[in-house]
């Protein structure tokens, strides 16, 4: 690693070899191989009505080592860090070149397209209605 002025060592590692990295360290002895990624659009939570947050895509590693549960305060975790990452993009093109440019192999999930319900106030009154409209 060189070595700054002040004396401190500066690492030259670009976010390929950071996960080049955590892929071999992370991996039992004589299996490693790239980390996979999914590709997709957030959906819309039930807990909200509106669609923020689910026009961009999103990169997220596949869970790589099973969760251990702490004998102390009996918390679960992973020795592997990169489901903790998550990033995000404009673009479909954008997400995907990122994959490639990273040498990750990737799975791209489509979203299925919205299904809009034409719905009336109206239609609680009128004749003919299955159910009886109450308060």
């Amino acid at each position: 690693l060189p070595i700054d002025s002040t004396g401190s060592a500066r690492s030259q590692l670009d976010a390929a070899a950071a996960i080049r990295l955590m892929a071999v360290a992370f991996s039992p002895a004589g299996s490693f191989s790239m980390p996979s990624v999914r590709v997709y659009q957030p959906r819309k939570t039930a807990m909200q009505s509106g669609r923020a947050g689910t026009r961009h895509w999103v990169v997220e590693f596949e869970p790589g080592a099973r969760q251990v549960g702490d004998s102390l305060m009996g918390w679960a975790g992973r020795g592997d860090t990169r489901n903790q990452l998550c990033l995000r993009f404009g673009t479909r093109d954008e997400a995907i070149a990122y994959c490639e440019r990273q040498g990750l192999d990737y799975q791209v999930i489509e979203s299925r397209p919205r299904r809009l319900q034409a719905k009336s106030y109206a239609d609680n009154f009128r004749f003919g209605r299955e159910k009886n409209w109450t308060h």
